[in-house]
């Protein structure tokens, strides 16, 4: 068949790692890709536990040090399918039999919005209403500590939508800050080129850029109230911001025109940290 087996890593062997072992995961591409899909044809060995025997594809990975990352969608011998966002599960279901062949598994991320499809039928849709929206990362495959099998790995571009952004970091030159904010310029491996400014109420920071859409993201652990203005335009006038991870935005605008925005955010209340942007140009 088309699927090849090779001498693969089991729990017996596996290498200890500082802390603790994570489960497997290969994650591949571009860390800029944003609006795309991964799909791939999956095999499931059969194995003495079928509800812990895994096999997985995912899109957004952007945290080398965590087992699952971004978007995924995990399919087990047992039949059951996940769509994870990092590693909590937001949707999930149950294939009427247990998986036993080969099956196509895609997933789709356009802008706020992920879709998943088993054998081309989708079978959910999750929207990152109520929580913040996860930065662009790379593709990514994942499975258990068995003898699955992936074939004809395909990641594609969404058509009409941008693929690619372009990442600030928050010591740029297009943030300017006013008010009182605290740069930390050694910060963890987790902050995006190890910065991250945290502003206080009544710090502001404006942001300049090209595009059709931005983000700002950062680690917030607690909730903080923001306003929002774009070119002197309210878009938010009190807006509650969810507290967030990294590499997780707090706030995704899209749908603007594609040229120089200027785009300045104000802290009313709590305290908001700020790691960098990601924007996006519209295309042509």
């Amino acid at each position: 068949g088309k699927f090849a087996l090779m001498q693969m890593i089991t729990p017996d062997i596996k290498a200890e790692e500082w802390g603790y072992t994570p489960l497997p995961v290969t994650n591949l591409g571009d860390d800029r890709w944003f609006n795309y899909s991964v799909s791939a044809d999956v095999a499931i060995s059969e194995s003495n536990a079928p509800s812990d025997n895994y096999i997985g594809i995912g899109l957004r990975y952007s945290q080398a040090c965590k087992e699952f990352s971004g978007y995924s969608l995990r399919l087990y011998e047992n039949g059951l399918w996940q769509l994870l966002r990092n590693s909590g599960t937001k949707k999930e279901g149950f294939i009427v039999t247990r998986i036993k062949n080969s099956v196509n598994i895609r997933i789709t991320a356009v802008n706020d919005k992920v879709i998943c499809y088993i054998d081309g039928e989708k079978i959910c849709e999750y929207t990152s209403a109520e929580e913040p929206v996860l930065c662009a990362g790379r593709a990514a495959l994942y499975s258990s500590y068995n003898r699955n099998c992936f074939c004809d790995l395909k990641i594609t571009p969404v058509e009409g939508q941008f693929t690619y952004i372009k990442r600030f970091d928050n010591t740029d030159q297009e943030f300017v800050y006013s008010g009182t904010w605290e740069h930390k310029l050694m910060s963890g491996f987790s902050d995006y080129k190890r910065t991250v400014s945290s502003g206080s109420a009544g710090a502001s920071v404006g942001f300049r850029f090209k595009g059709e859409a931005f983000g700002i993201f950062g680690e917030n652990k607690e909730e903080a109230v923001i306003s929002l203005i774009i070119d002197g335009k309210i878009v938010w006038n009190r807006k509650e911001i969810k507290p967030s991870k990294s590499r997780e935005m707090l706030c995704f605008i899209s749908g603007l025109d594609d040229k120089e925005h200027i785009a300045e955010i104000t802290v009313l209340s709590g305290e908001l940290a700020v790691d960098g942007a990601e924007t996006a140009a519209a295309l042509t």
